[in-house]
């Protein structure tokens, strides 16, 4: 089986592209000599605001499971379902953007990024190695 190259880096783009906005933006305002003009209050609040979405994806892919498997000995009968994976990664982008250029933001963004499993780059991770997925 051949690796598809050209999937797999829309892949890599696509599924990174927040993490690199939130680099970017705190690279921006470490690097600027300049004041902050941007009124984050609402920004920061729209980011926090978001945080419970990380906290009940993890809970669906990890603790839910071993619950199930706790009370019935098996797998079998669990319905999978979504915490609204994307959401989460669509309000952390959405206040990235409005708060690019300040430190806060791209901090509060990476690290909400980092715990959503259920977001773009844990997307990319988890499916890394299904050849299935990817490759032809």
């Amino acid at each position: 089986m051949r690796w598809n190259y050209r999937r797999r880096a829309v892949e890599v783009i696509v599924c990174f592209a927040p993490v690199v906005l939130f680099v970017v933006s705190l690279l921006i305002d470490l690097l600027s000599t300049r004041e902050s003009w941007l009124d984050l209050s609402s920004v920061i609040g729209l980011m926090v605001g978001s945080f419970p979405l990380p906290f009940i994806n993890f809970y669906l892919a990890f603790i839910r499971p071993r619950l199930h498997i706790w009370r019935h000995g098996s797998l079998e009968g669990l319905r999978n379902i979504s915490g609204g994976p994307l959401l989460g990664t669509c309000l952390i982008v959405l206040g990235g953007v409005f708060g690019f250029g300040d430190w806060r933001s791209a901090t509060i963004g990476l690290v909400a990024l980092a715990l959503d499993t259920g977001g773009l780059p844990w997307i990319a991770i988890a499916t890394w190695h299904d050849r299935s997925f990817w490759d032809e």
